[in-house]
């Protein structure tokens, strides 16, 4: 380009807005938050946090190669920077170390108490069949969570993958916003 020609003015606010976003999602990404739209868990921002890891905690967790790599096949899980190049997952700690989960046809239960909408489904919402861990009483081992949603009944979690180790766990989630 020479001096003569100019650029347009809606070139300038295009690079300067993308330079823009870029800047804030690298601190805000820095920062520890992410901005979660799976119905998994309640939309909207959430910040990481190294709070410990009990029974209702919301974790992120690059979950474990061969499951991601089912996950991303199905698209139930998209592009990140866990192992494989999937994203990680916000799901609530149902069960840790020492529990009981019993999982059925009924749904499932922790330490005797069963959870809402927690049936295992036959396929998934493409039409496609679902494998589900095996319906008994598993315990839970030292180092080891059982992630599931409670806020969506349709959600991929440990009913059908099974437990998780704590070695996957980014850290802890916590809700800064979230859609109501």
């Amino acid at each position: 380009m020479n001096a003569e020609q100019k650029v347009p003015l809606w070139q300038h606010a295009l690079y300067w807005t993308g330079g823009i976003f870029c800047v804030l999602f690298g601190v805000a990404w820095g920062g520890g938050f992410r901005l979660v739209v799976s119905p998994s868990v309640p939309v909207g921002l959430y910040r990481a946090t190294q709070e410990p890891i009990v029974r209702g905690a919301y974790v992120a967790v690059c979950l474990p190669a061969d499951i991601a790599a089912f996950a991303k096949e199905r698209s139930y899980l998209s592009f990140g920077f866990c192992e494989g190049w999937v994203q990680p997952v916000i799901k609530v700690v149902g069960a840790v170390a020492g529990d009981s989960v019993v999982v059925d046809e009924d749904g499932v239960e922790v330490n005797g108490k069963a959870l809402p909408d927690s049936e295992t489904l036959a396929q998934d919402s493409a039409g496609r069949p679902l494998t589900h861990v095996t319906w008994r009483t598993h315990y839970v081992l030292e180092d080891e969570v059982w992630l599931f949603s409670f806020h969506h009944k349709n959600s991929w979690d440990s009913r059908y993958y099974g437990p998780v180790s704590t070695d996957h766990i980014i850290s802890t989630a916590q809700a800064v916003w979230v859609k109501k």
